[in-house]
């Protein structure tokens, strides 16, 4: 199958489904392939959560993967009683 035949096929499935949520989806897809290239900017709820994870990395306030690897298995062991 080749790109006009595929690009057919799909225009023609997405015309006829009344599914909401598979257009949604498509939609998203369609949205994200074609800002790839844009830069992301934040909000200032994501801006303030990114700025105090920066201090606590310099501050040394950061858990190494084996201390969460670590903390998570104590904590399944834990739900298991």
């Amino acid at each position: 199958m080749n790109t006009s035949e595929l690009k057919l096929d799909l225009i023609k499935a997405i015309s006829e489904t009344n599914d909401i949520v598979f257009l949604n989806e498509v939609k998203k897809l369609l949205n994200y392939k074609r800002n790839e290239n844009s830069v992301r900017v934040f909000n200032d709820v994501e801006q303030a959560r990114i700025d105090k994870s920066m201090i606590d990395y310099k501050n040394g306030n950061v858990t190494s993967d084996e201390e969460a690897q670590t903390e998570i298995e104590k904590w399944f062991d834990e739900q298991e009683k």
